[in-house]
């Protein structure tokens, strides 16, 4: 019930895992259940299901003034499970030593549709081996949304395959539960920049926090297979790099290596996921929705959705990649992040370099070890 919430702390991330956190008193009989493993909980909205995910963690908290004690219950979304789990490049089977493909590849497929593909065919009953299913989780009526795309796969994190098939044409995905299921979504979020803008002047907003910054690339440089003066490479670049080039005056190359593939529809791909990522001016805006209710979160606008928001002046346009959710006892706060949801400082920029690195290196890794199986790829040592 509404009056259990209270002290519920949500925060929700675009196409990324979304956490959440309680504290309640010892003998809660909500906390009780809530605390232990399996459990978790589901809010639900005028719209449907806000968000759902399992506990992960309980403390529990007494001092001299509280006696009986409390817990502090905190969890996740239900979307961690693809943060979880790898995309095998065998995926009908679970067993790694018969992992017979080199990857499990996809070939001028609708994004949406790629991304339905590697969840069944890794996570869901009936396509999945039933050691790596997921009980109850199915996946939702596929609408053919994005452009054509080709991947690969390889012991990928899910999630991260997943964003990356998501990224170029700004679709959505999430896990919640449905029911008494759980049902894997891909959207594609609304342009409401027109009708959702955002402006201490017009009484939408309380507060406001902007940054903006030089984008992390402007060229990808995508190496494909060969070596040496052999090996292939294309020069990948967007007119939203080209613009951020021009107007910060600063060519920034990025290297890729794709050795896993020669196919230039595949090296192109990921030249334009890099790009979708950081190749234009890095905008960051924390605000703070009043509570004016004429632009209300979940109805008016939601996550993934490009909104406006009025700066110092300046209308920016971007996508809401954080909503924070807050319910106290007189009432419900939300704020939200627009644009980059890891700021754009100096910091920042630089632990986003140091996961890309990780990200670069895990997949070398599972190149090398497909190159020393007898794969395909066995050749690359004569080019």
């Amino acid at each position: 019930t509404a009056v259990d919430l209270v002290g519920l702390n949500i925060v929700l991330r675009f196409n990324n895992v979304g956490t959440w956190e309680i504290e309640l008193p010892t003998g809660h009989p909500v906390g009780e259940l809530l605390r232990l493993p399996g459990y978790g909980i589901i809010v639900t909205g005028p719209s449907g299901v806000i968000f759902s995910g399992p506990t992960t963690a309980a403390e529990n908290l007494k001092d001299s003034n509280n006696p009986q004690g409390s817990w502090m219950i905190t969890g996740v979304d239900d979307s961690v499970i693809l943060g979880e789990r790898l995309a095998y490049p065998t995926p009908s089977t679970d067993d790694v030593s018969l992992q017979t493909q080199a990857y499990d590849t996809v070939y001028n497929d609708i994004a949406s549709t790629a991304m339905y593909g590697y969840v069944q065919r890794n996570l869901v009953t009936g396509h999945a081996p039933a050691a790596r299913a997921i009980p109850g989780l199915s996946i939702a009526a596929d609408d053919n949304l994005g452009s054509e795309i080709s991947k690969s796969a390889r012991f990928n994190v899910l999630g991260e395959l997943l964003s990356e098939l998501a990224v170029i044409d700004g679709l959505g995905f999430d896990i919640k539960q449905v029911d008494s299921s759980l049902e894997f979504h891909v959207y594609e979020p609304q342009v409401r920049s027109r009708e959702i803008r955002m402006d201490i002047a017009n009484n939408t907003l309380a507060k406001t926090s902007y940054g903006y910054g030089v984008p992390g690339l402007t060229h990808a440089i995508v190496a494909g297979q060969g070596q040496g003066a052999d090996r292939q490479f294309i020069d990948v670049v967007t007119t939203d790099s080209s613009d951020a080039e021009t107007l910060w005056n600063r060519r920034i190359e990025t290297f890729i290596d794709q050795r896993n593939t020669d196919d230039l529809a595949e090296l192109t791909q990921a030249g334009l996921e890099a790009l979708a990522e950081s190749g234009s001016t890095l905008t960051s805006i924390d605000v703070i929705p009043s509570s004016d209710q004429t632009m209300a979160y979940g109805s008016d606008w939601g996550l993934g959705d490009k909104v406006t928001v009025v700066v110092g002046g300046d209308e920016i346009s971007a996508t809401v990649t954080q909503v924070a959710i807050s319910v106290q006892a007189d009432g419900i706060r939300v704020g939200a992040t627009v644009g980059r949801a890891t700021g754009v400082d100096y910091d920042s920029q630089l632990a986003s370099q140091q996961t890309t690195t990780l990200k670069r290196v895990n997949a070398l890794e599972r190149v090398e070890s497909s190159s020393s199986t007898g794969s395909d790829f066995g050749n690359l040592d004569n080019g």
